[in-house]
C-alpha cells in the first residue's frame, strides 16, 4: 500500500495536476475484496485532488462508494460533490460481463461518475486496421454510455479509450506504440463529437527501464492525444471534464472523528509506517 500513499502524495504536490488516477495495484492486499477499500481509502486520505480508480470486485465497489460516502458526510453530499470516480470495463469485442455490468449499473444507480472503458486490440480483439479499431472503440464505450444511461438517465459517464495493436511476432498487447496514440486521438475527435467527456491512456511505454525509449513513447502517447481536441477548444475539454467528475471539488480533510469511524467499519484497511496522520 505504500505505493499507492506514495503516487497520491506526489499527485498532491503537484500543481498542473488535478485528478489522481490511482495508479498501482496493492500487491500486499490478498482478498480481492479488501483491494478497493485500501486502494481508495489511502488515496483519499493522501491528496485533497479528485480520486479516480478500478475496482475489483462488487463488494469492494460498494465499500469503496459507502467509505467515500461517510468521508463526505452523507451519500447526498457526495452526489453533489463526487470527489471520487470508478472505472469500470467493456471486454473486447462487445461484451459486458456479469461482474464489471452489475458495478457500472451500481455506480449508475448511485449517480456517481464512472467510466466505461474499453480496450480493443489489433489483430486480437478486433480488427487489425487502426480504423476498424476505433470503430469497436466507439461502439463498445457507447454501449457502456447507453447501459449507464438507461439504468439511471443523467448519471454521470464517461467513455474510455485505452486500446492498441498487436506484436505480432510474439501476439503480446503493445502498450507503448505509437498506433495506440493514433487511436486514442480519433477516438477523442469522435468523443468531442458526440459531446461526451473522455478517459484514455497517455504516458504509456514497453521499456524495461528508464531510457530514451520510455520518455519517447510517453511523451508522444501524451502529446498526441493534447493535440487532437476535435472541433473543441482544450479548455472547452477540460470544462466538459471537469463538470462531469467534478474535479475543481477538493476533497474534505478526513477528521480524525472519521477516520476513527472509517478504520472501525472497515478493519481490512492496512496500516503504513507512512501513515504520519494517524494515531495508532
Amino acid at each position: 500500500m505504500n505505493d499507492v500513499i506514495l503516487n497520491a502524495r506526489m499527485a498532491d504536490a503537484l500543481e498542473n495536476i488535478h485528478v489522481f488516477t490511482i495508479n498501482v495495484f496493492p500487491n500486499d492486499v490478498k482478498n480481492q475484496d479488501e483491494i478497493d477499500t485500501n486502494r481508495f481509502f489511502h488515496s483519499i486520505d493522501n491528496t485533497v485532488k479528485h480520486v479516480m480508480g478500478g475496482v475489483y470486485s462488487m463488494n469492494g465497489c460498494k465499500k469503496a462508494v459507502e467509505l467515500a460516502e461517510m468521508v463526505a458526510g452523507s451519500p447526498q453530499a457526495l452526489r453533489s460533490r463526487p470527489f471520487v470516480s470508478f472505472i469500470t470495463l467493456i471486454i473486447s469485442p462487445f461484451k459486458i460481463d456479469d461482474q464489471y455490468g452489475e458495478m457500472a449499473c451500481y455506480l449508475a444507480r448511485k449517480c456517481i461518475p464512472v467510466v466505461v472503458p474499453t480496450e480493443p486490440i489489433c489483430g486480437t480483439t478486433s480488427p487489425i486496421t487502426l480504423a476498424g479499431n476505433v470503430l469497436t472503440h466507439i461502439a463498445e464505450t457507447l454501449g457502456g454510455i447507453a447501459m449507464v444511461q438507461c439504468v439511471k438517465k443523467g448519471a454521470p459517464g464517461i467513455c474510455g479509450s485505452v486500446g492498441s495493436i498487436t506484436n505480432l511476432h510474439t501476439m503480446n498487447h503493445v502498450g507503448g506504440a505509437i498506433e495506440r496514440a493514433m487511436i486514442n486521438a480519433a477516438v477523442s475527435q469522435l468523443a468531442q463529437h458526440f459531446e461526451i467527456p473522455l478517459y484514455s491512456t497517455g504516458g504509456t511505454s514497453d521499456a524495461l527501464e528508464v531510457d530514451i525509449q520510455a520518455s519517447y513513447e510517453s511523451a508522444m502517447s501524451s502529446h498526441e492525444k493534447r493535440e487532437t481536441q476535435g472541433r473543441k477548444t482544450p479548455a472547452e475539454t477540460v470544462k466538459q471534464y471537469v463538470d462531469t467528475i467534478r474535479c475543481e471539488k477538493r476533497v474534505p480533510c478526513i477528521e480524525k472523528t472519521v477516520r476513527d469511524r472509517i478504520l472501525q467499519r472497515f478493519p481490512e484497511i492496512k496500516k503504513s509506517h507512512l501513515w504520519t496522520n494517524f494515531s495508532g
